[in-house]
Parts: structure tokens; C-alpha cells; sequence
């Protein structure tokens, strides 16, 4: 077997995931789930706009510019993941009010 260089290391088990998400307030709990679900680095989560976000045929694109390789990027949004972005998309619309 080849030696693998740059192994990436520091995942989470479910259980602590689960913790994690418990300890945090409720206002970073979204972000951070999505990060898990997805796997996007921080930068590229925050750059995220509403106009990139299709609910409707469930699905998030990232733009060339935001993603650090220069390569376009989709997520397909299912189960916790859909729940999620619904979730803030009613509440950005109550704060909007």
C-alpha cells in the first residue's frame, strides 16, 4: 500500500456529534449541522445565499468563486438537511418582518 500524506483526522462519532450540537446555542446549531451533513468548510457555508438554495427542487449550488478547488458544487437536500434549511428559511422570513 502507498503512504497516504495529509490524512485527515479528528472525525466525530454520532454520539458525539449529537453531544456537540446539545452544547451549542441555538442560534449555531443549523450552521453546524449543515456543515456535518455536507462536509463544506466554514467559508464556503457563510458565503451560501438564499438565491443558491432551490427548496423547491431541493437542492444547493456553491459558485466556482466560493469553493476553494474553483469547481462548482451541488448538495442534494434530503431528510435533516431539507428540515434544517426550511427551518431558517421561515425564520429569515419572520425576521425580515
Amino acid at each position: 500500500m502507498l503512504r497516504e500524506a495529509n490524512v485527515r483526522t479528528g472525525f466525530f462519532e454520532a454520539n458525539e456529534f449529537l453531544a456537540l450540537i446539545d452544547a451549542l446555542p441555538k442560534y449555531l446549531q443549523p450552521m453546524v449541522m449543515f456543515a456535518y451533513y455536507t462536509g463544506w468548510r466554514k467559508r464556503e457555508i457563510l458565503s451560501l445565499q438564499w438565491k443558491q438554495v432551490d427548496l423547491h427542487e431541493q437542492i444547493i449550488r456553491l459558485n466556482p468563486d466560493q469553493a476553494k478547488n474553483g469547481f462548482e458544487r451541488m448538495v442534494a437536500l434530503d431528510g435533516e438537511l431539507l428540515a434544517i434549511l426550511r427551518e431558517q428559511f421561515e425564520a429569515r422570513k419572520v425576521v425580515q418582518l
